[in-house]
């Protein structure tokens, strides 16, 4: 008897599972894909990028072609924010890359 009560449950926990799992399995394929808004992109609003800033991440694997990614990422993000700095971030990026306290290796 206790067998066939222990057969009994893990059945209806099975089945319960697998209907559980199948309505979800349902609710997934009836939602449309989430797409990211103009304001958010990536994880947490990272990997958002304006014109300006991709034209001096641009300007920068030119200029600075054995900086890493990132001294580059912050060397764009920088001339873009401040518009004063156009000129020494178009002629003379090592000075940025100096301001921010960053080298041609970091």
């Amino acid at each position: 008897m206790q067998i066939r009560t222990a057969t009994i449950i893990a059945t209806l926990a099975a089945v319960m599972f697998v209907v559980a799992f199948q309505a979800f399995a349902v609710d997934m394929k009836q939602q449309p894909p989430q797409k990211p808004g103009a304001d958010q992109c990536g994880a947490g609003g990272r990997g958002c990028v304006s014109e300006r800033e991709k034209a001096y991440m641009d300007l920068g694997y030119r200029l600075l072609p054995k900086s890493s990614s990132s001294a580059i990422a912050n060397f764009a993000r920088a001339c873009a924010e401040r518009p004063q700095w156009a000129d020494d971030c178009k002629h003379r990026p090592v000075i940025i890359l100096k301001r921010l306290g960053l080298t041609l290796d970091d």
